[in-house]
């Protein structure tokens, strides 16, 4: 790994997870001291993370984590809505039985998972069901929508009521494919990521977590 590349991993981590909130001013000099690198490939990295709009440089301001907006939380859930129920319907033709019931087999007594198990398994359902759809263009689009996506969920930690329910829909979605009923399952999946953008907006208004406009 060069430095470049180490600066874009921990920052864009740093980013993904919160650490750095939105709005937040990104201090060049302590980061460059911290990951002992020079400012060339702090810059580089930086300029990477501005293409995915992870960050805004402002001229003699300096350079901001991106705000989350209301308006980019409806996009990344009206673009789910439709390219989701789609990776189901590709992904249908080509996941093993094995590996429908291996994720059906990790869902179950979710009482006793912690918080960041259950969201890994929520990860790996999507991220699997991507896989399976063996389609590099969607892949591509949906990675870099996962991501802001993970921005979002972080502002908007759910109740355990909420992980349960989307440990219900998790397995509904499964025993469609299991059962050989991809509509069924593409229009669960779309009821999901309904039910989903739901519970964010709830809890964004609540917590006043991002920039309304």
């Amino acid at each position: 790994m060069n430095l470049k590349e180490k600066a874009y991993d921990v920052i864009k981590e740093r980013i993904l997870n919160g650490v750095y909130p939105p709005g937040q001013m990104l201090n060049e000099k302590e980061i460059i001291e911290e990951l002992s690198i020079s400012r060339t490939p702090f810059r580089e990295a930086i300029n990477a993370l501005c293409k995915e709009s992870l960050i805004n440089i402002f001229p003699r301001r300096g350079m901001f984590v991106a705000e989350i907006t209301v308006k980019d939380v409806a996009d990344i859930y009206s673009i789910r809505k439709v390219l989701e129920p789609f990776a189901v319907r590709l992904a249908f033709e080509n996941i093993p039985k094995e590996v429908l019931l291996d994720l059906k087999e990790k869902m179950q007594d979710f009482n006793e998972k912690s918080y960041d198990q259950i969201v890994r398994e929520d990860e790996d359902l999507h991220s699997i069901l991507l896989r399976y759809a063996d389609n590099a263009y969607l892949s591509r689009m949906m990675e870099n929508l996962y991501e802001h996506n993970k921005r979002v969920r972080v502002l908007s930690t759910r109740s355990a009521e909420d992980v349960k329910i989307t440990i219900q829909q998790h397995q509904i979605i499964l025993e469609a494919m299991l059962d050989g009923d991809v509509d069924k399952a593409a229009q669960e999946m779309e009821k999901h990521i309904e039910s989903s953008r739901e519970r964010a907006f709830r809890h964004i208004f609540t917590n006043n977590s991002v920039i309304i406009r």
